[in-house]
């Protein structure tokens, strides 16, 4: 039997090994620079008298760390590079690549530096300056040896001449959430701020220092360029800098400060103002670092009326009536957290203003978030989550584009039968002062349409709160969308029932609106009319009144579809839908199609589709019952905008059977077709309308056979 045996010999060669430029992105080394190899020699016996002896050279895997003395540095100063390689290479004249690379990916500063042969050390420095550094950011410092690379990064920081020895500008704060319920503690309460990008210091300390009734709770992170807490109570927080050189300009951090608690004797939303004091790297002075606000609102349900002059003088800002005698109310509403955070330019729908349409959707929102209100919508769907009514955004492009928080506005100003007055109607101002007082005493802020003597223009504002004084003048809190985030006030004069407010026009009167959600009030408008669908109205007013079909193309929405439904739709493009996951919520609206809206109030359905966007409806009714779609659409590409409204109502001819239809559109907009797997009854009513004319067209009981598309164009059925 033959005997295997294996021997295995390790020992070092050392060899010349040449190694590329570091300009390439290795070390530039000295030709008779030498490596060592790791030399493996394997004996093995084969049989009784024979072997076979085997040896192989494997280069060594180096192992390199680099650390900079500082974590940040300005302009002009040295930084200081060191670092070790493993295994040390046990020969002396080995040298280490070094780069800087800048935060724009070009290289800054490159050299040399000699590693020690019997420990594998090495250091050298470099001087920050100079035209390559020219911009604040992150710098990435790399040593290349034998193929191998190891970095670190510093903060560079660029200081101009003749600047100041401390920051100009104060922080950016922004905390999360902005408004609280009073007497209740917040927890997760949170902090970013941001040093801005034009100072020449980092931020190394900051102290918030809370309101009065206002605390903090909890053990606070200071965040990672803040990170330890040198000191805190129940008023104040302070954040200290031990290392990393602070808070640098143009970068920002989280702070989550732990829990916040609102306490307040008050019934009305509070403005709570957070102080700070920040130190820089600068001259190291303290310095105000600028403040923020939350606000606290009482809980929903609360009774927020008061008999307080003095709170009614700090809730509008009329500081001439804090001693004031009267009867005071005040609703729960703030005109800064209730109101949008942009001004009534108008848009898309209605570029003149879509003041109703923005007043009366604070108020619902209002309804649901303050008041409790549970029938009311949520706050429409948008990338960042909305606290308040204060942090909607509208789009940039506001004028041509809707998103999901311009679109309600559109349903209000275009749809809502509230907002169709006729301007030159005068109400009686008793009876309307009667209701806005009898309104605003529940609680509940409401809209007032306005309007005037001099034209036949009109408004539309929300009154929050009402003074009452002895001498017959009622002084009305007012939040008008053309003064966003402001208090206004407007006045009423018992003695000769006379009404004034000035916002840049003067209007004479006006009436009072509570504005409620789609499906209450737009479903039947007409007087005993118990089966009309939503377009009937529209029909109406326009063979009835030449102004109102005038009106319709004025504020219907070029360039979009709206689809509104009744039932649960789904809207398809392709393989791609838009939807509401959760029948009643806005924020669950999914969109897939690019361009395209949606909300949703109490049952009804809202979708604004771009013009050119090959789409359909699908009906996925899960019972048997009626469904009602709407869908208009203006155009203006003959220069004559064109209006067109089709309403479809539809019912299966067997009451057991489910709905499940689709509805396509053509791109000449007066063709469509409709088709359902099962029989059903086809109610349909025509409205096409232009400066010139207008024509409406109603048909009633259409049959429309299974399995097939029936299509329509004007109203009648063609093949």
């Amino acid at each position: 039997m033959a005997i295997l045996a294996v021997i295995v010999l390790s020992a070092f060669l050392l060899l010349p090994v040449e190694l590329q430029a570091y300009a390439n992105g290795k070390a530039r080394t000295n030709p008779s620079e030498v490596y060592p190899l790791i030399s493996s020699t394997t004996t093995t016996q084969t049989g009784l008298d024979n072997y076979t002896t085997t040896t192989t050279l494997t280069p060594i895997s180096y192992r390199i760390s680099i650390v900079t003395d500082k974590a940040s540095y300005y302009n002009g100063e040295t930084v200081l590079v060191t670092g070790v390689v493993s295994p040390a290479p046990n020969a002396s004249g080995s040298n280490i690549a070094v780069t800087i690379v800048g935060p724009n990916g070009a290289i800054v500063d490159a050299d040399q530096f000699s590693v020690l042969y019997n420990s594998g050390v090495f250091s050298g420095t470099f001087t920050t300056g100079g035209p390559l550094y020219s911009m604040n950011g992150t710098y990435t410092v790399a040593a290349h040896y034998n193929d191998q690379i190891a970095s670190t990064q510093f903060q560079y920081i660029l200081i101009q001449h003749n600047q100041p020895n401390y920051n100009t500008l104060p922080p950016i704060f922004l905390p999360s959430p902005q408004q609280v319920l009073m007497n209740e503690n917040i927890s997760g309460f949170s902090l970013q701020i941001t040093n801005p990008i034009n100072n020449s210091y980092p931020l190394t300390s900051l102290v918030i220092v809370a309101p009065i009734n206002w605390t903090f709770s909890g053990t606070p992170l200071c965040g990672s360029a803040l990170p330890i807490v040198a000191e805190r109570s129940s008023s104040f927080i302070q954040c200290a800098i031990r290392y990393n050189g602070g808070l640098l300009p143009g970068s920002n951090s989280t702070l989550a400060l732990g829990s916040l608690t609102a306490s307040s004797s008050s019934s009305h939303t509070i403005n709570g103002r957070f102080a700070t004091i920040v130190v820089d790297g600068g001259g190291g002075s303290s310095y105000s670092g600028g403040t923020f606000s939350i606000y606290a609102s009482p809980k929903p349900g609360t009774n927020c009326s008061s008999n307080s002059s003095s709170q009614f003088a700090t809730a509008t800002g009329d500081t001439g009536i804090a001693k004031a005698s009267g009867i005071f109310t005040l609703t729960c509403w703030n005109p800064v957290v209730n109101s949008y955070p942009f001004v009534n330019y108008g848009g898309v729908a209605s570029p003149g203003g879509w003041c109703y349409g923005m007043s009366s959707t604070t108020v619902i929102y209002f309804d649901h978030y303050t008041l409790a209100e549970s029938g009311y919508p949520l706050f429409p769907k948008q990338v960042s989550e909305a606290n308040s009514t204060s942090q909607l955004n509208e789009p940039f492009n506001y004028m041509t584009t809707l998103n999901n928080v311009t679109l309600p506005i559109v349903v209000h100003q275009v749809y809502d039968p509230s907002n169709f007055f006729f301007p030159f109607l005068r109400p009686n101002e008793n009876n309307q002062f009667n209701i806005l007082l009898s309104n605003l005493q529940n609680g509940q802020p409401v809209v007032l349409s306005l309007s005037s003597n001099s034209n036949n223009e009109g408004h539309a504002v929300v009154a929050w709160g009402v003074a009452q004084l002895p001498n017959g003048t009622d002084i009305i809190a007012i939040s008008d969308p053309n003064l966003p985030e402001q208090s206004m006030l407007a006045y009423f004069f018992q003695t000769n029932s006379t009404f004034s407010y000035h916002d840049g026009y003067s209007w004479n009167y006006f009436s009072t609106i509570n504005p409620v959600p789609a499906q209450a009030q737009w479903s039947y408008i007409l007087p005993g009319a118990s089966n009309v669908p939503v377009l009937n109205w529209i029909v109406w007013l326009v063979q009835h009144v030449e102004y109102w079909w005038r009106n319709w193309l004025q504020v219907s929405v070029p360039n979009y579809y709206i689809v509104i439904s009744d039932s649960n739709v789904t809207i398809r493009s392709g393989n791609l839908v838009d939807k509401f996951d959760q029948s009643g919520n806005s924020e669950s609206f999914v969109s897939q199609i690019p361009g395209t809206s949606g909300v949703e109030e109490s049952n009804v359905q809202f979708f604004a589709i771009p013009v050119g966007t090959d789409f359909s409806i699908q009906d996925p009714s899960p019972i048997a019952s009626n469904s009602s779609i709407l869908i208009t659409r203006i155009d203006n590409y003959s220069g004559n905008p064109t209006g067109y409204a089709y309403a479809l109502e539809t019912s299966p001819f067997d009451s057991s059977k489910s709905l499940n239809y689709g509805v396509h559109l053509s791109d000449s907009n007066s063709k469509f077709s409709i088709s359902d797997t099962i029989p059903m009854v086809l109610n349909l009513t025509l409205l096409t309308a232009n400066s010139t004319g207008h024509s409406s067209f109603s048909a009633t009981k259409i049959s429309i056979p299974p399995g097939q598309p029936s299509n329509f164009c004007c109203g009648l059925e063609i093949a």
